[in-house]
């Protein structure tokens, strides 16, 4: 379908001053608030050099802003801190869309185009569900967006914008510039404005993660020198370092030689690496010596037999999870572990075992999540045959809140929430945790006081969620849907 612009954009575009706004919608609910502000929050973060929410700045629309055409003004809206004025003349609007915003976004959406200002939506959200998002913008996005975002650019401003852009194959993570991170006005408003990724893609392939319709699933790298040259100019003192990328460590030879070249650099730096690196003890080493304070990485699950039907006993071993923890502990690294709670392996005993290990373990900042069967996902496609998905409201699709959306194998759907809250009240309490932090022995004060910080308010958040579900647990098809 061609676009029809409005008088006032199709002027603007031939005045030469095209403007376009980049907008990263808020979620609906608690992934939101966590990490809510108090004093003593705000003490923490003054010590450990993080910034004011637990949000890292929105590098997908901070690479389109790389790529966009000279002579196009950029204005972003990050949704999570301010609100939008669609009074505000510009061009072209692009959203970017994860499965749990896309509510939000297709309304904001509506707005802009009610005014006549054409809109292309891109994420992961519109590459698996292209009919629903083209059914809610001008024009979508597929895949890595930077290879078309150009073009998206120049048929707006000649009045074609429509249809679908995709880019076959992918694109070579070498060929782009750097972020524009003159974008942000409010820095400080981050965890840290000094986010970036080294490398790109996941071929893990795992049932029930989607990240690959985002970046695809061949892993890409940038030269170490240029990753480090970046490292330079955002500064390499103060504020930590945030690694983007999806798994650090799916290269080992590249990671060890970027963490080597970093420990000149004297960073403090968190990211997130499959399970399977941690038996390179060389890589372990690395990582304490070049500043890394936390790294999340995902347990998934302690049973061999889930494992291997999600396709993770091809990194994971639940065998040698407790010896892996002990080498990161030793080298000073603080321990981010996740967990999912709701395969189909999964039953009732599955919530204490699962606190028994983290305590046994001691895993510092343990991530306990309920299964979301993410569009897209074979486990997705699995349960829509089987008639297994509950609701299919997207605001409800969030690991973080404990929403349960599916049908369960081996419980109810009020077995898993109310399992789910029982074990995040349990690890997250003062005593639980202070046991695991005394026991892990890290040596590592940044580390000790962000996983304190972390349980605090994981506890506050869990208490909060489950108040408002006593108040009132709604039905949806029958079947009780619930949150945290």
């Amino acid at each position: 379908m061609v676009l029809g612009l409005s008088a006032e954009v199709l002027m603007r575009i031939a005045g030469g001053a095209m403007d376009v706004t980049l907008v990263l919608p808020r979620l609906e609910e608690s992934a939101d608030r966590f990490f809510a502000q108090s004093r003593l929050s705000g003490l923490f973060r003054k010590i450990l050099g993080l910034g004011g929410s637990n949000h890292i700045p929105p590098l997908s629309l901070m690479y389109l802003a790389a790529v966009t055409p000279p002579g196009v003004d950029i204005h972003l809206i990050d949704e999570r801190f301010e609100d939008i004025d669609y009074e505000r003349p510009t061009d072209l609007v692009g959203i970017s869309v994860v499965t749990r915003a896309a509510t939000r976004a297709y309304h904001i959406s509506q707005r802009f185009r009610e005014r006549g200002v054409p809109v292309v939506l891109g994420g992961i959200h519109p590459s698996v569900m292209q009919e629903e998002a083209l059914s809610h913008a001008d024009a979508i996005v597929t895949g890595e967006g930077e290879g078309v975002w150009p073009q998206v650019v120049e048929d707006a401003g000649n009045g074609r914008l429509g249809g679908v852009y995709h880019r076959s194959g992918v694109g070579e993570f070498t060929t782009l510039p750097r972020i524009r991170r003159d974008i942000l006005r409010d820095p400080s408003r981050y965890l840290t404005s000094r986010a970036l990724t080294a490398t790109r893609g996941c071929p893990r392939g795992c049932t029930f993660c989607s990240v690959g319709f985002g970046t695809g699933k061949k892993h890409r790298t940038r030269g170490v020198g240029e990753v480090i040259d970046e490292l330079r100019a955002t500064g390499t003192r103060g504020s930590a370092v945030y690694f983007a990328d999806e798994n650090m460590a799916v290269d080992l030879e590249y990671t060890k030689e970027l963490l080597h070249e970093m420990i000149p650099l004297r960073l403090r730096w968190y990211g997130e690496m499959e399970v399977a690196a941690f038996e390179d003890g060389e890589l372990v080493d690395l990582m304490g010596r070049s500043g890394c304070v936390s790294i999340q990485t995902g347990f998934d699950s302690l049973d061999p037999a889930v494992l291997k039907a999600i396709r993770k006993d091809r990194t994971n071993d639940s065998t040698r999870y407790v010896e892996l923890v002990r080498r990161l502990h030793e080298a000073g690294v603080v321990v981010a572990g996740s967990l999912i709670v709701g395969f189909d392996g999964d039953a009732p005993p599955v919530f204490d075992q699962m606190y028994s290990f983290i305590q046994e373990a001691n895993i510092e900042m343990p991530s306990i999540n309920t299964l979301i069967p993410y569009p897209g996902t074979r486990i997705y496609r699995d349960f829509l045959a089987q008639g297994r998905l509950l609701t299919q409201d997207w605001n409800l699709y969030d690991t973080a809140a404990g929403f349960v959306v599916f049908q369960p194998k081996k419980m109810t759907p009020y077995q898993l929430a109310s399992g789910y809250v029982d074990l995040c009240t349990k690890v997250h309490a003062g005593m639980a945790t202070a046991g695991r932090l005394a026991r892990a022995k890290t040596q590592n004060v940044r580390g000790t006081l962000l996983a304190l910080h972390y349980n605090r308010q994981k506890k506050l958040s869990v208490a909060e969620e489950w108040a408002r579900v006593n108040a009132g647990v709604s039905g949806t098809l029958g079947a009780t849907i619930v949150t945290r």
